[in-house]
């Protein structure tokens, strides 16, 4: 009778689109049940708790010594609650996100090149072009949550220990400017990822490419930036 029952109701079947949310579940699953991946989000979170703990410090100091609080703002521009203070977090966020996507790289969307996982995705009602759309939307989720929700936390903070209505009346483009920048952050650099990942998918070639693309290219252009600063490295007209 049951089976019967079950035979005769309708199966839903849902678009392909909807499969990119489960594959980055799945893969999200993945990095989260590494140790790694906790200590280096927990690094992240540092500049982040000092953030909180410093917009808090700023607005008790403006209900009682509002002189300094306006001193400490005009001298530290990372803390004045314009947009220029949530861009620099989101920059300085930046070099703890791309060591913390170099090891969660291989985990993402490496295992399924050296271990056959892309064969079973593929072997579903599913294309490339859904796979990669799912371990982009991991990638993009692992770096909101570095980036753009400890933003907009800020961003809600600053504002509600001051005149919030002045201030969210105000600044509200800088909402959407975390946002619209953690959408870029999150295209540009997952897109990326995931070439370097299917080219080289184990883990040390990775993290050893990842970091010479982050960390030592920045470091060569700074050592370039500076020689040719100097008088006898100058192109003589």
């Amino acid at each position: 009778m049951s089976a019967s029952k079950s035979g005769n109701e309708p199966v839903i079947q849902r678009k392909a689109w909807f499969a990119a949310w489960p594959i980055a579940r799945t893969a999200m699953h993945l990095v989260f049940r590494r140790k790694l991946f906790w200590v280096l989000f927990a690094l992240a979170l540092l500049s982040f708790l000092f953030m909180f703990g410093a917009i808090y410090l700023l607005a008790t100091l403006r209900q009682q010594y509002p002189q300094v609080e306006q001193f400490i703002t005009g001298m530290l521009k990372d803390l004045d609650g314009s947009g220029t203070t949530f861009l620099n977090f989101m920059v300085a966020q930046g070099t703890v996100t791309m060591i913390l996507l170099a090891f969660a790289g291989s985990v993402l969307a490496g295992n399924d090149h050296s271990r056959g996982g892309l064969i079973f995705y593929l072997s579903r009602r599913i294309n490339v072009v859904h796979y990669a759309a799912g371990k982009l939307l991991a990638i993009g989720l692992i770096i909101s949550l570095t980036t753009t929700l400890p933003a907009l936390v800020l961003f809600i903070e600053y504002g509600l220990l001051g005149d919030t209505g002045t201030y969210f009346g105000e600044k509200y483009p800088i909402f959407f400017g975390i946002l619209g920048y953690g959408a870029l952050l999150s295209v540009a650099v997952g897109l990326l990822l995931f070439a370097l990942v299917s080219w080289m998918p184990k883990p040390v070639p990775l993290v050893m490419l990842w970091g010479g693309l982050f960390v030592f290219l920045p470091i060569l252009s700074r050592i370039l930036t500076f020689a040719m600063r100097k008088p006898g490295m100058r192109r003589r007209d």
